[in-house]
């Protein structure tokens, strides 16, 4: 699946219901882009052809002329494998945390203490 249809699919599931204008304008895309990507991920192509399936296009019952974009079962369990492939590459180029080096001086516990105090309305660390 090429990114730009990644992107478009996380975009929706973040923000579902908008049109094709909202979609666009918030990917920095001409319509006519937005709409030939919200077909191919949705339930038929603009060559009529099969969809990805990934999102479904509603009429506006206030604007016939509007369709909202919203995802359907399959795209939600795309967006999962999507996040979670992500999450294990994250996970495989991340740097392993090392131990504190022991520098056999005692730690300042003023340093340590993350609470704030509260003093006559005033908050200081």
């Amino acid at each position: 699946m090429p990114l730009q249809y990644v992107y478009l699919l996380l975009t929706v599931v973040v923000k579902e219901g908008q049109t094709v204008t909202e979609y666009a304008e918030k990917a920095g895309v001409p319509q006519t882009v937005m709409t030939r990507h919200l077909l191919e991920i949705g339930d038929r192509s603009r060559d009529k052809e099969k969809g990805l399936g990934l999102v479904t296009q509603k009429a506006d019952m206030n604007d016939l002329r509007k369709h909202r974009a919203y995802v359907t079962t399959l795209g939600k369990s795309t967006m999962n494998k999507v996040i979670n492939a992500a999450l294990q590459r994250a996970l495989q180029v991340m740097p392993k945390p090392q131990p504190p080096k022991d520098t056999g001086q005692r730690p300042d516990s003023d340093a340590l203490s993350l609470r704030p105090i509260v003093e006559h309305g005033k908050c200081r660390a």
